[in-house]
């Protein structure tokens, strides 16, 4: 019987890794998830929540009020907006970094021109082909800067700026997604 119960179980984590659903067991209840992009609702609110977070000290690794970094203030958003859960190599997780933010929670946009207020922009900053560094984009400018939300090592807080040499820092660009429960 119990070969019978994991066949059935491999059966239908294949049907459902087809179909772009992730199921999380962790908590020992089996739920389904499912990745859809922000609304454009959403993106605005994500907007106002960095905004409310002008100020907050810049901390590595931190994701609260007392302290965050860049995939921090993220997740603290997410957090407020009720889509605190990400996707990190097929597994749902509460905590994930700029290089798996890109790759598992964006629909890859190819171009600056692309991307919408509230995208997300990650940066290659040493130019090593590792992502290292991750913004709320707002806007470009008449100047042609680059204005982005983040919180950022350089300037020791959140902040709203604009991108100093931008291009060097090897942009990439992406769709925010949110991780939820299928219904």
């Amino acid at each position: 019987m119990n070969s019978i119960r994991a066949a059935a179980t491999s059966v239908i984590l294949l049907l459902v890794s087809g179909t772009g659903c992730v199921i999380d067991s962790s908590n020992g209840e089996a739920r389904i998830y499912v990745q859809e992009p922000l609304d454009e609702d959403e993106k605005e609110q994500l907007i106002r929540e960095a905004q409310d977070l002008l100020g907050v000290p810049y901390e590595w690794g931190g994701d609260t009020r007392a302290g965050m970094d860049c995939s921090g203030m993220i997740q603290y958003i997410y957090r407020q907006m009720g889509h605190g859960r990400f996707l990190n190599d097929g597994q749902i997780v509460d905590e994930i970094a700029a290089y798996d933010l890109y790759h598992h929670n964006t629909i890859a946009r190819d171009s600056l021109e692309e991307i919408e207020r509230g995208d997300w922009i990650f940066f290659d900053e040493e130019g090593e082909g590792k992502i290292n560094h991750n913004a709320i984009f707002d806007e470009v400018d008449d100047q042609g800067r680059v204005w982005v939300y983040d919180a950022y090592s350089e300037w020791s807080q959140v902040v709203h700026r604009f991108v100093k040499d931008f291009e060097d820092k090897n942009p990439i660009y992406g769709e925010p997604l949110k991780t939820v429960p299928a219904e």
